[in-house]
């Protein structure tokens, strides 16, 4: 199959390719600015392909987590500041192909945009023959991600989380690293996906004053170890706010979760929970309307890919043969 765009498998300039993942929230850092999430094994690709043709980003979209009207601005954000801090170019010169292939449901609180930002910038710096820290290029997707008007805070936690995997407590506003912090091994995750969407830019800081020492109380937890309860807390001080039912995440628990409650600004509910809880966990879930998405935690870093590596993860997540676990 050709790239978008293209006749042939012959690109017009410089290509590179990347894959990040999605995550969870731990702690969501708008009321007090520091935050945590946790990685998830959903798959996000990116292929960037640099030409010359000044002024012009087409970007395509595609896979289960296809979301063109957020991911085109983002797209734009990251390819203007590749040309602005890497190539030290006007942005309005730079010319580009972007594709992106995704497994996240986008809007949901699953981290779409930060992984995004982390694939494309990772994809276009490989394209350019260049190296750059990881930590890096998740600064410079925060920039991008505020560039966009995807954030309302940068979600530096959920940049990280989809960047490096694992599960981290983050300083939001300083865009530092707090801690790393343990969750049991092997833990699956059940993501309850409603149809509608929650765009940050209807969002406002103001409105989260209120929850301010629940979310507070909510981070100490986490800091001490007790990453569950954590969760637990921070959904429910969240989902009032953004009008989220939390009730399933509350049958979940009943049933047997490890955690639960609602990711991001929702309106997704995650539910963390051994393998042997899955049976009464998705009984649990079952009343409930939204799409059920089911993978694991995961530690798995981002990764520049092969042009061989990217076709062969195209065709498993868009031709539908692809398992998100």
């Amino acid at each position: 199959m050709s790239p978008p765009g293209t006749s042939d498998n012959t690109p017009s300039g410089p290509t590179g390719h990347a894959l990040t993942r999605g995550a969870f929230t731990i702690i969501n850092g708008i009321a007090s600015g520091k935050g945590g999430a946790c990685g998830v094994a959903l798959r996000f690709a990116a292929r960037v392909e640099l030409n010359g043709t000044a002024g012009q980003i087409d970007a395509t979209f595609s896979g289960p987590g296809a979301n063109s009207h957020m991911d085109d601005r983002l797209v734009r954000a990251c390819v203007r500041r590749l040309a602005s801090d890497i190539q030290g170019i006007d942005p309005d010169e730079v010319g580009a192909r972007v594709e992106t292939v995704s497994e996240i449901p986008a809007s949901r609180g699953l981290k779409s945009s930060s992984a995004a930002a982390n694939a494309v910038l990772t994809a276009g710096i490989a394209a350019l023959g260049r190296e750059m820290e990881p930590l890096d290029i998740v600064q410079m997707g925060v920039d991008c991600a505020i560039d966009a008007g995807v954030t309302l805070t940068g979600a530096f936690d959920d940049a990280v989380a989809t960047m490096f995997g694992g599960a981290v407590l983050t300083d939001n506003e300083g865009r530092t690293i707090i801690s790393w912090v343990e969750v049991p091994p092997d833990l699956e995750v059940v993501f309850l996906v409603p149809d509608r969407k929650i765009h940050k830019d209807s969002l406002r800081h103001e409105e989260f004053a209120p929850i301010h020492d629940q979310v507070q109380e909510a981070f100490d937890l986490a800091m001490g170890g007790d990453v569950a309860n954590a969760i637990n807390l921070n959904g429910r001080a969240y989902a009032p706010i953004v009008g989220v039912d939390n009730t399933p995440a509350d049958a979940a628990l009943a049933a047997g979760a490890w955690a639960a409650g609602m990711t991001g600004t929702g309106p997704a509910i995650a539910v963390v929970h051994t393998a042997e809880a899955t049976e009464a966990v998705l009984a649990a879930l079952a009343p409930f309307q939204g799409t059920i998405v089911r993978t694991r935690t995961s530690s798995s870093p981002g990764m520049v890919l092969s042009d061989e590596e990217y076709s062969l993860l195209r065709e498993e997540i868009v031709g539908g043969e692809g398992d998100d676990r």
